[in-house]
């Protein structure tokens, strides 16, 4: 079973699954993750499916990101998945994992020490996508975390994705990305807030 962490505790090497059902709570998390790699010097990359690029990029400085300067120097990409990860081609496995390789590559070219990567991963709860291809993509990455330079969280929405395949993206990711929650009841819940430092 993984452990819960928080964003200051992902770090090179690492490849994590953040499940949520609060968008608010997701968009605190990936916020606080796309700041510390910028702040490490790190290349960061979010594909994006459930938000657009613009309307992610607006929530990130709401957050207390400046993404409008990280994207003008190079460093911060924000990118729909579709266009991103999954291609114009068919959707498989062993493509996926070639474009996180090339990503990789690319991030050493241009003289990052790491990358950074967030991807939401609704797009395989539709037809193009294809339950079938996650499972192979996320067993198939392992070898890409070996030398500590790409840290990977995978985003799963609890309102998309059945248990049995959330079942399977906790047992796939070595850890797991969540708020951490001091108070939890039907009427109430009482988590920390990234940004804003607080509780919500």
């Amino acid at each position: 079973m993984t452990v819960p962490n928080i964003t200051d505790v992902v770090g090179p090497g690492d490849h994590a699954c953040l499940t949520f059902t609060d968008g608010d709570e997701r968009l605190d998390l990936v916020a606080a993750f796309v700041r510390d790699g910028l702040r490490a010097g790190h290349k960061v990359v979010c594909w994006t499916d459930a938000i657009e690029p613009d309307g992610l990029a607006r929530e990130l400085a709401d957050r207390a990101v400046r993404p409008g300067a990280a994207m003008r120097r190079g460093q911060l990409r924000l990118a729909p998945v579709s266009d991103a990860l999954l291609g114009a081609g068919a959707v498989t496995a062993a493509a996926m994992v070639d474009v996180l390789s090339d990503e990789l590559d690319a991030a050493a070219k241009e003289g990052y020490p790491g990358l950074r990567i967030t991807a939401d991963m609704a797009w395989a709860t539709r037809p193009v996508g294809g339950v079938e291809e996650l499972i192979a993509f996320e067993t198939k990455l392992t070898e890409l975390f070996a030398d500590g330079r790409l840290c990977l969280i995978c985003q799963y929405d609890r309102e998309r994705f059945d248990a049995v395949t959330l079942a399977f993206a906790a047992k796939a990711h070595p850890k797991t990305v969540a708020a951490q929650v001091y108070y939890e009841h039907p009427l109430l819940r009482i988590c920390r807030q990234y940004s804003q430092p607080g509780i919500r």
